[in-house]
């Protein structure tokens, strides 16, 4: 079967180059020795230059691997969802293995076409089976991302661990506070700082869990809280970290701001209203804590309700 797939021009042109040379070193084949041991593509030109020249071989290692410019290895395309294939043709004509293109080989079949069984054989264009779905990559470029890593790695030393020990000591405070188990747990690089991702699963009595979709018309809307308390405690920290910039010695004043501080950097579940509300003996309709803003938070009720917009 036949899997055909669209060339630019400028690969289409150099692909008729490599093409020829490399049926003229297919022809004298029987006169080449094989040499043991892998070459690797990126170091051919340093190490086995000189070895290709002496074997016969009229391709330049820039011919055969060049990283950003056109070259041998850019017939070498990833097939679908991962298998490797190789262009052979300047009209795109591909090979891969049959494993990789059996799915799609056997959506073609039908009980009076069997192609797995019998195979098929495209004589002509017109007679070529397209492949819905189906397409392969080429690779476009490589970038060298050592700078960036090491960035990256620089920026984690930055978070000792002291700090990791410190922040699992407050989650673990916290879950205490709430009856909350720790499961699991791990850390990983990062390029852009500290970033923390939680997942809690937990289970409710039948009949008293209030959802963000089950708002009705009319229902009043309440607040607990202060809103933008916690912004507040944002700008605070902003500004102290703009006033730090470039100070040795430099100590924050936060004197009188204790409140909003802790409303930025210790956020805590309202149990308090949770108890209040059971006591009343009031169930609300609809629930959902504050962390984008009231008017997000409320469309995001009335979109999950079906209700008012």
């Amino acid at each position: 079967m036949c899997y055909l797939c669209h060339l630019t021009n400028n690969i289409i042109s150099y692909m008729k180059k490599i093409l020829c040379t490399l049926g003229a070193l297919l022809i004298c084949a029987a006169t080449i020795r094989a040499d043991e041991g892998m070459w690797l593509l990126p170091l051919i030109q340093k190490m086995n230059a000189k070895a290709l020249k002496e074997a016969g071989c009229r391709l330049t290692p820039e011919e055969i691997y060049s990283i950003n410019k056109s070259s041998l290895k850019d017939a070498i395309v990833q097939f679908g969802g991962g298998c490797t294939g190789e262009i052979v043709s300047d009209e795109g004509l591909l090979l891969t293995n049959h494993h990789c293109g059996y799915s799609s080989i056997q959506k073609l079949s039908s009980v009076e076409h069997n192609y797995l069984a019998d195979g098929f054989w495209a004589m002509n264009r017109s007679e070529e089976l397209p492949v819905a779905g189906l397409s392969v990559t080429f690779m476009e470029r490589m970038n060298d991302v050592t700078a960036a890593l090491e960035k990256a790695r620089e920026k984690a030393l930055k978070n000792k661990v002291e700090d990791l020990e410190a922040f699992y000591s407050g989650l673990k405070l916290a879950c205490d506070i709430y009856g909350v188990d720790i499961v699991g747990g791990d850390t990983s690089a990062s390029m852009t700082g500290l970033c923390i991702s939680i997942t809690c699963i937990g289970e409710g009595e039948k009949g008293k869990v209030v959802c963000r979709s089950t708002a009705r018309e009319t229902d009043l809307v309440c607040v607990s809280g202060d809103l933008g308390a916690a912004y507040m405690g944002l700008q605070l920290l902003e500004r102290e970290k703009h006033v730090f910039r470039g100070e040795k010695d430099f100590q924050p004043d936060f004197s009188g701001k204790e409140y909003l501080l802790e409303r930025q950097l210790k956020p805590e579940a309202r149990k308090d209203i949770i108890e209040m509300l059971a006591k009343a003996n009031i169930l609300p309709t609809a629930m959902m804590d504050i962390s984008d803003g009231l008017s997000s938070e409320l469309l995001h009720i009335a979109q999950e309700s079906h209700v008012g917009c």
